[in-house]
């Protein structure tokens, strides 16, 4: 399939025109519900212009089964073809409680308890535990001390996953960890993941339109979908997007692709604590498992926890199961109230680094709001990268070499000024901004803070002030004292830089620098050795994930593996207008 690239101008002047029309919409529940779809579907259309996307489905659900569901914008975007709510959108990690589903009802059946350790199922399993064994507990809450994604079936023989702490110390989350439970349901129910999700989860719950596994006899129903057209590089506001290939996907980690419907009848069955619409499909017991939290999961925010395949939050007083989806080319979302009982499920057909959080959350808010007769809730922000405050990032910083920048603040988002141009920063987690100018977006722009001192010398939570600036090689001090402070070359280093690059969407390109003497990925993250051309992710020191440089020719590293996954140097054409 020839992809249809869409350049920036193209892309906003298809989005000009993309909501003039009404949305596709098909009610499915009572009627006295309809009255959400207005201010939701308005917030929804902003959002997407807002946000540049090309389209989105959305499922509404209630204890009472399915409430609406709508689909907006295009599935193909040159042609405008609208999304339909018949069409499957993939749904990515939200597959993992469907994955905890299955799990509890073979310990029900006592065909399992979650406290064995995996290997007395799987003795195949690619995993060195230094610490103590895997328990089927630890790898549903992502807490067993493994790689994210480490591949199941290693690319090279004899590789094996090593547990970096104590399994249920902490949470990391490891798709490797939900691929291994897909394996675990198909050894213990007989039957390939498949058939067992049909006839334990879909079939139960009447979820006829949902596939179990993303291949070439379902490419047909699955909408069309859109990638950045640049891999090599972050994704920024109004990055021209192509049409994305289609690809199998089998691992339990998130292969399932589902319509709006579907998944409202599953979010239906979770409002009843299990029960579907003719039998339990969980034990009162069981779904209490799965939405306890069992370990902290920051991952997800603050103050969130993690159950079994779903992060437990608290809004407003409302226990909220919540869990996203990131695929090559899909991004969604699913929130459920389990207090006023309502669920929302959200799903774009692009990666563009975000998910449909604030739609599922707005939702929410809008349902109970009806349910309580009260007046219709102001919508969220649509962009959510707005800063309320831009006084700490302004002002002078200073090069190595002495050139001067300035930052100032624009509408909630940053502005830099480099001589005669302008880079317009918007906020995208932490510190760290992306440029809306393609030619600054191979980097993220990721600010410093000065540590701050306890009374007692020790480290503190509290935040100092922002004392530098860097953009990939560059550093920026908010000192005169940064000049003429720059650090030498470094050779063996400088023989691990360069982009490297795999066909794997999920690793895609990532660039390799020297900043102040030190070796990072190209999103600012710290390499700390732990061995000849080994390295562990410096800011997060326990975690299992590491780069390894291979291969070398003429000092040069041809290879860079990260967490299994082997992406090799390739020319890097744009490396000489970003040094």
């Amino acid at each position: 399939m020839s992809a249809q690239l869409l350049n920036r101008r193209g892309f906003l002047s298809l989005a000009a025109g993309m909501y003039a029309a009404p949305a596709l919409a098909a009610n499915v529940s009572a009627s006295k519900w309809s009255s959400v779809s207005g201010p939701l579907g308005q917030y929804i259309e902003r959002y997407l212009r807002t946000m540049q996307a090309p389209g989105l489905t959305l499922g509404l659900a209630g204890a009472e089964g399915p409430i609406h569901t709508q689909a907006f914008g295009f599935a193909d975007l040159a042609a405008r073809i609208p999304v339909t709510t018949a069409e499957l959108f993939e749904i990515g990690s939200i597959t993992k409680s469907f994955v905890a589903v299955m799990l509890l009802q073979l310990q029900e059946e006592g065909r399992l308890a979650f406290d064995h350790d995996i290997t007395r199922y799987l003795p195949w399993l690619p995993i060195e535990t230094d610490y103590s064994p895997v328990q089927i507990h630890h790898l549903l809450m992502h807490s067993s001390g493994l790689a994210r994604d480490f591949p199941l079936i290693p690319h090279q023989s004899g590789a094996r996953c090593r547990q970096s702490f104590s399994p249920g110390t902490r949470f990391h989350y490891s798709n490797f960890g939900y691929a291994a439970l897909g394996r675990l349901i198909e050894k213990v129910d007989g039957r390939s993941w498949q058939l067992a999700l049909r006839k334990r989860v879909l079939e139960p719950l009447r979820m006829t339109d949902t596939e179990p596994m993303i291949a070439s006899l379902v490419y047909a129903r699955i909408a069309q979908s859109y990638a950045q057209q640049h891999d090599d590089r972050f994704y920024h506001r109004g990055a021209s997007l192509a049409v994305a290939r289609k690809f199998a996907v089998e691992g339990a980690a998130g292969c399932i692709a589902s319509t709006p419907l579907d998944m409202a009848r599953y979010m239906s069955m979770l409002i009843n604590r299990g029960m579907g619409p003719t039998r339990r499909v969980l034990q009162e017991v069981s779904f209490k498992a799965l939405a306890t939290s069992h370990v902290p999961a920051g991952h997800f925010g603050p103050n969130v926890g993690y159950g079994y395949g779903f992060a437990i939050d608290k809004v407003d007083g409302h226990t909220i199961l919540r869990h996203t989806g990131g695929m090559a080319s899909f991004m969604s979302a699913m929130h459920i109230d389990l207090d006023t009982g309502f669920g929302a499920f959200a799903s774009i057909n692009a990666q563009q680094d975000y998910r449909p959080n604030a739609v599922a959350r707005y939702a929410i808010k809008l349902l109970r709001a009806r349910q309580e007769s009260k007046p219709t809730p102001e919508p969220p922000a649509v962009d959510e990268t707005a800063l309320a405050t831009t006084k700490d990032y302004e002002g002078s910083y200073v090069s190595e070499g002495g050139d001067q920048i300035e930052v100032s603040g624009a509408d909630g988002a940053l502005l830099v000024r480099i001589g005669s141009k302008r880079i317009t920063l918007r906020h995208k987690e932490d510190e760290q901004f992306m440029a809306d100018e393609p030619e600054f977006a191979f980097f993220p722009w990721v600010f410093g803070r000065a540590p701050v001192q306890s009374s007692g010398g020790e480290k503190s939570d509290q935040e100092g002030a922002v004392t530098e600036l860097s953009w990939g090689p560059r550093w920026y001090g908010r000192s005169e004292k940064a000049a003429g402070s720059r650090t030498g070359q470094d050779q063996v280093l400088q023989g691990l830089t360069g982009l490297y690059y795999s066909e794997n969407p999920w690793a895609g390109g990532t660039r390799v620098i020297v900043r102040r003497g030190r070796l990072s990925l190209d999103d600012g993250t710290p390499l700390q050795p732990i061995g000849e051309h080994l390295f562990r992710f410096a800011d997060e020191p326990e975690s299992p994930e590491t780069a390894e440089f291979l291969e070398f020719v003429d000092g040069q590293a041809q290879l860079l593996r990260v967490g299994g996954e082997d992406l090799r140097r390739i020319p890097d054409l744009a490396w000489p207008t970003i040094v």
